[in-house]
């Protein structure tokens, strides 16, 4: 049987030299004190993107006139409030974490900024939810679904998305990205605005004139939420924008 070596005192002697200490990853704790407004920024990149997912899915469901697939995305786009409460207890959740952090108080005022903006997030997500049932309506329906509907739809995808780069680099205090993001939010919303008013008509169905109104609306609540300009000027680019010179 092999016996375990003893210090001079009887104890058990070290395995190692006492001076050697492993070094360890930091734990969940540290990483959110050292950088508290992480998870946030992840959660908002997170519900953008399933917002966006929600409205690829429509638009596909929209290019094959595939009722199926609009229900899918319909029930999809109804579990998405749960992404704007995820995100209202990671703003929470971050602001405590910056009071108790004397040093990165500084950051409280970034994230008043944000503050704002999930009520406009909020709004998007019941306009989607809204827009996802009429596609639901639209494609049980006999009416054709016109060719560039569900390109529109996609398009404002593609402006979702930008917004949500857009407020997760301003939360990271990446200005200059966040602008740029911010601009490519502005030109994808207001391009789905211009699209989606070119395809209204006189003989417009009630469903296609919900898609439509839901997509100007959708469009007014990111414009809002970047903040790229106030709410007058918001509403009367994207009134223009429906009944642009295009047309």
């Amino acid at each position: 049987m092999s016996r375990r070596r003893t210090g001079t005192a009887g104890r058990p002697a070290p395995d190692r030299p006492t001076g050697c200490r492993r070094s360890l990853p930091p734990g969940p704790r540290l990483v959110g004190a050292r950088r508290p407004l992480a998870p946030l920024v992840a959660e908002f990149r997170h519900t953008f993107a399933e917002l966006a997912d929600v409205l690829d899915d429509i638009a596909t469901a929209l290019d094959d006139a595939d009722d199926r697939a609009a229900l899918a995305a319909l029930d999809r786009a109804r579990h998405a409030d749960a992404g704007v409460e995820r995100l209202r207890g990671a703003v929470q959740a971050a602001g405590e974490a910056l009071r108790l952090n004397v040093r990165r108080r500084r950051h409280l005022g970034r994230l008043r900024s944000v503050e704002g903006s999930i009520r406009q997030i909020d709004y998007a997500v019941r306009n989607v939810r809204v827009l996802a049932r009429a596609a639901v309506t639209f494609t049980r329906g006999a009416a054709p679904v016109p060719a560039d509907l569900g390109g529109t739809v996609r398009t404002l995808a593609e402006a979702v998305r930008a917004a949500g780069d857009a407020l997760a680099a301003d939360l990271g205090g990446q200005d200059e990205v966040a602008d740029a993001h911010a601009t490519r939010a502005d030109a994808a919303a207001l391009e789905a605005v211009r699209a989606a008013g070119r395809l209204f008509t006189a003989g417009s169905t009630l469903p296609l004139a919900i898609i439509i109104g839901q997509v100007r609306a959708t469009a007014i609540d990111l414009l809002r939420g970047v903040g790229v300009d106030d709410d007058a000027t918001v509403l009367s680019r994207v009134d223009a924008a429906v009944t642009g010179p295009e047309r």
